[in-house]
This record gives C-alpha cells, structure tokens and sequence, in this order.
C-alpha cells in the first residue's frame, strides 16, 4: 500500500448525535454504539478545491480508510460485538443494512476532536490543527467499549505508520 500522508486515529464515547440516531443510522443493530473510532489522513493537498488530484487523493484515502477499518470490524464482530464501517463518501455503512440517514465523519470529527470546520461551497471541511483542510476523516462504530475498540484498532491498524490521538470523549 502507499501512504500518501500520516494517519492519525483516536477512539471516543458517541457524539449525542450519534448515539440518539443510532436506529436510523444502523436499523438492525440490537446493541448500543458504545465507542466511535476516528481515522485522519493527512493529504498532500488543500481538499477544499474539487480537481483531479483532489478526488485521487480522496479515493486512495477511502480505500486505505476500507482497507485498514474493515479488519478492526471484523475483529470486533469476532469478539462478539457489533461494529460498522461508514464508506466516507457516502456516509452509509459497509456491512450491514444502511438506514434512512447517512453518518458525517466532518461533524463527527469536529464535535469529538474539537476541531473547527469551514463550509466550501455546500461542502463541510474539517479544519486539522497542523494539516488545515489537507485531512480526510472518516469513522467506524461500535459496541465494544472504548479500550476494546483501542486495543483492537493499535493492534490491526498497527503504529507503525500511525500517529494515534489521546483517548477522550465527547
């Protein structure tokens, strides 16, 4: 795989907004979303400006998102939990049935990291505190507890290549 940028992660308790629309976000869910985790990725450009390069950069980062989340979930439905990947560009989950709402990895990064957000056109951007709007983040749900999920997330995205973010809530 070739990373394009640095990668950082972090696991928090779910935003208000997530845990009060969990059954329109995910309808066949029996158990509650107990840990949110959060993937940045750093781009080598603006992502504000829709071009070529932007929407490669932003594809390559989907996938690398796909390829590194999607084992963390399979090992938390291993486990016996339950954990859902959200495809970042269209907000909808990735193994199991999607619901009547999308999920919005900006607003969910903004409000568990603190991070300001700017619009570009009809477009929320986050705003990362040493990337600016060079980031791309995306976001997996789960029913483990917190140190669960980070002890599975360390453990399949690896820190070799990561730059993992303080545990905290929201």
């Amino acid at each position: 795989m070739v990373i394009l940028g640095t990668i950082q992660y972090s696991v928090h308790p779910p935003t208000l907004y997530v845990a009060a629309h969990v059954n329109q976000l995910l309808p066949a869910w029996s158990m509650p979303i107990r840990s949110v985790l959060i993937v940045l990725q750093q781009s080598k450009q603006c992502l504000l400006v829709r071009t070529e390069a932007t929407e490669r950069d932003k594809d390559l980062m989907r996938q690398r998102f796909l390829d590194m989340s999607t084992p963390v979930a399979l090992n938390l439905i291993a486990a016996g939990y339950m954990a859902e990947v959200f495809d970042p560009r269209t907000g909808l989950p990735t193994l199991s049935t999607a619901g009547s709402i999308g999920l919005d990895d900006v607003a969910i990064a903004q409000t568990a990291l603190g991070y300001p957000v700017t619009n570009y056109e009809t477009c929320p951007a986050l705003i990362h505190p040493i990337w600016g709007n060079a980031v791309y983040p995306s976001t997996l749900l789960s029913s483990a507890p917190i140190h669960v999920l980070a002890d599975i997330a360390d453990r399949v995205i690896g820190l070799d290549y990561c730059t993992p973010v303080e545990t905290g809530s929201a």
